[in-house]
């Protein structure tokens, strides 16, 4: 890799978070560019970030996949971090990536970040959601998400390095909207789920639910996180079986959406993205990896 790539643009997306939202600009005015894709805000998100930043577009929100890939082939500088509205860079990642982009050369061209879960104002340190590495901090042009309704996979083609220093997430606001999420993210894992021929049996989502519940409190150690850890737990036992439940009534027609018109949907956000061609290469590579799944 060749030398003076010493910039780095942060990529936010977001939509409806004035109320967090300030929270993680603040947190990335270190960076040298902030590209920020706003889905259709109709609260005053919008107006924040034009505080912060002269790079902002507004894209009607489809999936998270599509946003995210969006605003990475809008960065500008040598260094892209991915960064969504509810978490925050600590100023010791912050340093942690300035001393990185300052050695000659980095080591890798890919890197994951750690991430803690902030719950109820505290570090949920169980239940596996440390150190959940996930890449958000690339040489601009290396990276690109898979095109999933929801918690896109990243698309790897060459080996990564590891930053030691961890993204801070506040992923809800308390047991309600932690619920309402899940209920959201559920229909959006099923659709992907059912459309690649999935078809879980009424077993299934009863030992689903027990199996998960096991997983985190017990093997993941939640217990050890107390009242925080009991209830993290079960919403994500409760998560995987509304997931798989939602995909059974679709199997079984029982479900009221419209299958066939969410998947034309998906189809076409697919397609509107893919014209995008400003990394058309790691486009394509998001486009392959879908046709494969």
């Amino acid at each position: 890799m060749s030398g003076g790539r010493d910039t780095v643009s942060v990529c936010i997306i977001a939509q409806d978070c004035e109320h967090i939202i300030r929270r993680c600009l603040d947190s990335c005015t270190w960076a040298d560019e902030i590209v920020f894709v706003d889905g259709g805000s109709t609260d005053a998100t919008i107006d924040i970030a034009r505080e912060y930043s002269s790079v902002i577009y507004e894209r009607p929100f489809d999936y998270d996949a599509h946003q995210h890939n969006y605003a990475i082939a809008r960065a500008n500088s040598d260094w892209t971090f991915v960064l969504d509205s509810d978490e925050v860079i600590p100023p010791e990642l912050a340093e942690e990536v300035h001393q990185l982009i300052g050695s000659s050369p980095p080591s890798y061209n890919v890197y994951k970040v750690p991430r803690k879960l902030i719950d109820h104002g505290r570090w949920l340190r169980c239940c596996g959601t440390y150190p959940d590495y996930q890449v958000r901090f690339f040489c601009t042009g290396h990276f690109v998400y898979a095109l999933d309704r929801v918690h896109p996979r990243g698309i790897l083609k060459e080996p990564c390095g590891l930053l030691h220093n961890a993204i801070l997430h506040y992923s809800f606001d308390d047991l309600a909207d932690h619920i309402d999420r899940i209920n959201r993210w559920s229909t959006m894992s099923a659709l992907d789920y059912y459309h690649q021929g999935k078809r879980p049996s009424g077993l299934y989502l009863f030992v689903r639910f027990w199996v998960t519940f096991w997983h985190e409190y017990v093997l993941r150690s939640g217990i050890r996180d107390g009242i925080a850890g009991l209830m993290y737990s079960v919403v994500r036992a409760a998560e995987s079986f509304t997931k798989y439940a939602k995909v059974w009534e679709m199997a079984n027609g029982t479900s009221a959406m419209d299958l066939e018109g969410e998947l034309a949907r998906k189809r076409a956000a697919d397609r509107d993205l893919l014209a995008d061609e400003r990394q058309p290469d790691l486009l394509r590579a998001a486009a392959d990896d879908a046709a494969e799944r």
